[in-house]
């Protein structure tokens, strides 16, 4: 038998990854990969809120930010973009913090993320209608949403679409030289999966 590893912290949540789909009808597989890239992002994020250096804030909110502007972009529009709603504001406050306009709470990071967390898990699981498929795979910022997904990619779950792969180097160069700084709060690394930087439990 292969060997096995204990969890990593963002395999068991608080947001649950879904299950690879038993069907072989292609847009709804890619439409799974990207949500748990998503969903690892944003598992990330809880985790790790109240474990980062202060001088690590800046960065943390660029990539909080950068996590929320592709749920957006590839989420339904009666979720992430119908007005105000949990996730806009904690992305407003997000907005904030970034211009320095507020300072970043770990506290109130995660009370907000609370806000949303089944709502939009909900969205995840049941909004995979085909305008949404495609959206999620077109139209993504290649600065600050494309390295969401690289960086939250478990291959385990499939093949990423194709607007979305790059090469392997090309992530690796993107990722390093590209607001290097935001990316290292990941899950993956090269489409296998890791423990997060921050927080981590010990094992």
């Amino acid at each position: 038998m292969p060997p096995t590893h204990k969890p990593f912290s963002w395999e068991t949540g608080p947001m649950a990854l879904i299950p690879n789909p038993p069907t072989t009808e292609t847009e709804t597989r890619k439409y799974v990969v990207i949500s748990n890239c998503l969903i690892r992002a944003l598992n990330s994020v809880y985790i790790q809120a109240p474990h980062v250096p202060i001088t690590e804030y800046m960065n943390f909110v660029g990539y909080c930010f950068a996590v929320y502007e592709c749920v957006v972009a590839t989420q339904p529009h009666s979720i992430a973009e119908g007005g105000p709603n949990k996730l806009s504001e904690w992305g407003n406050w997000l907005s904030s913090c970034a211009t320095k306009r507020n300072n970043f709470s770990p506290g109130m990071c995660r009370g907000m993320m609370d806000d949303f967390f089944f709502t939009l898990h909900s969205a995840f699981q049941n909004n995979q209608d085909n305008t949404e498929r495609k959206k999620g795979s077109e139209g993504l910022d290649r600065v600050n949403q494309v390295p969401v997904i690289w960086v939250n990619y478990d291959k385990k779950d499939g093949a990423l679409p194709d607007v979305l792969k790059g090469g392997g180097k090309v992530r690796k160069w993107w990722i390093e030289r590209k607001r290097a700084g935001w990316w290292k709060f990941g899950t993956c690394d090269g489409g296998v999966g890791r423990e997060v930087r921050f927080g981590a439990p010990e094992m």
